[in-house]
């Protein structure tokens, strides 16, 4: 077994689906949609449900219920509006903290760069308040964690170690992936990045052949695929914790999976070969 590779409470969280002002969540996570085969002294957890049902851990608050408008959008202007700061922020969650978001900035521009005065200016002011009233609200709690988590928060809080076997050494070419310490023959812990860039790093690595052992310390993850509604998924050694039907899309199914380690590669190959495809790989 390798020494200590990863530590407690280093948790970033993650995640808005849609490109919305969601309410507070921790950073990161969108889906990698289409990637075929795909990627415990523990870390704690990133956010992992979909269920709407668990307040902010998901994007709950979307334009439709801010009641923004089509109106509000003057083409080719550079004014700061809400669906561009919505896109902004939704963008900034896959790759860090969502209290690293500007509210402040984006509170200022609404009142400087947003006219006054326009079509319907009783329904502008109504959707200028509330807005206004949600990012101070935002700003103040993300300045709140700020202090408390900036004092600690170190670079290597946006990289995960990784115990890794069968690796050969062309996977070292690419930048985001360090090798720390050899433990042996082609057996390396490793760093790979966290947040958006994980799932595609981890899955790429395992297209090479790359057997993982730990990830974080960890043992187990949890992963997020896309499936037809009429697969019966049944895997060997991974364990399906929720088969949630997709509203937008009769014909698919989102289903979690629980898997070990180091049966990564084959929990993904039989994936693959049952049609479904890789939306998320957690990491710790």
């Amino acid at each position: 077994m390798a020494e200590d590779i990863g530590g407690r409470g280093k948790a970033q969280g993650d995640i808005a689906d849609d490109p919305a002002i969601a309410a507070p969540v921790a950073a990161h996570g969108g889906a990698i949609a289409v990637i075929p085969l795909g990627p415990a002294r523990r870390e704690a957890s990133e956010a992992i449900t979909t269920l709407a049902e668990i307040p902010w851990f998901r994007d709950e608050l979307h334009l439709s219920e801010h009641r923004i408008l089509c109106e509000d959008v003057e083409k080719g202007s550079g004014r700061v509006e809400p669906r561009r700061t919505a896109r902004q922020y939704a963008e900034l969650l896959h790759t860090v903290p969502w209290y690293d978001f500007p509210f402040e900035g984006r509170l200022e521009a609404l009142w400087r760069e947003t006219p006054l005065w326009g079509l319907d200016f009783i329904r502008k002011w109504e959707r200028r308040f509330s807005l206004s009233a949600e990012y101070s609200l935002k700003a103040t709690y993300a300045g709140i964690i700020r202090l408390g988590t900036h004092a600690v928060q170190q670079p290597h809080d946006l990289v995960i170690h990784a115990w890794i076997d069968e690796a050969p050494d062309h996977i070292f070419d690419d930048d985001r992936i360090r090798k720390i310490k050899a433990v042996g023959a082609r057996s390396y812990v490793v760093t790979i990045p966290r947040h958006e860039a994980f799932t595609p790093v981890v899955v790429g690595l395992v297209k090479r052949g790359v057997q993982f052992r730990e990830l974080a310390g960890n043992d187990e993850i949890l992963l997020t695929a896309m499936a037809p509604s009429a697969l019966d998924v049944r895997l060997g050694t991974g364990e399906v914790l929720l088969k949630e039907p997709l509203l937008t899309n009769p014909g698919a199914t989102r289903i979690a999976v629980k898997a070990p380690v180091a049966s990564l590669r084959a929990v993904l190959t039989e994936l693959t070969i049952g049609g479904a495809t890789v939306e998320r790989l957690y990491d710790y």
